[in-house]
């Protein structure tokens, strides 16, 4: 029993160290919304108030967890740069270091997807990066080099 304890304390630290993303899912009725942060160092070919909304299903992060949608805040009905675009998972990732990294500052985990520009980036892909945050919230990041399209998004989760 002595022996035994020392491995049943850690088992223990290491499921409790374990967390549950299940809640970073969105249901039916549920969406992740939010604006581009306001900061033009960080934000390049999104104007402020730009929105981004995001379906998300944590047990798919290999398969397709859900879409993307940006909304410029100019007009109603703008084109958009993403119209409800698939995340597309890097499946090398997951043999990969890059697949496990980490941001400081209270990131449960984070992904990488590509995901398909609309409009007048039509044609082009996009390295999506989502992270999940400690607070509830996701923080997306949209790169697209060669158009030097940048910009993070803050979302919460919302009901329709």
């Amino acid at each position: 029993m002595r022996r035994a304890l020392p491995v049943v304390v850690s088992l223990l630290a290491v499921l409790a160290a374990c967390e549950d993303l299940d809640s970073f899912t969105t249901k039916e009725g549920q969406i992740y919304r939010g604006e581009v942060v306001d900061a033009a160092i960080v934000r390049k070919g999104f104007e402020a108030g730009d929105r981004l909304e995001m379906s998300f299903d944590v047990t798919l992060v290999e398969d397709g967890p859900g879409t993307i949608t940006t909304y410029p805040q100019e007009e109603e009905g703008a084109p958009t740069l993403f119209h409800h675009a698939p995340l597309v998972p890097i499946s090398s990732l997951s043999n990969d270091q890059l697949g496990g990294f980490d941001f400081p500052s209270g990131r449960l985990r984070n992904y990488m997807f590509f995901s398909a520009a609309s409009g007048i980036y039509e044609g082009e892909m996009a390295l999506v990066v989502v992270s999940l945050l400690s607070d509830g919230h996701v923080e997306v990041r949209i790169i697209m080099g060669a158009q030097d399209l940048y910009g993070i998004f803050t979302l919460q989760k919302t009901t329709l």
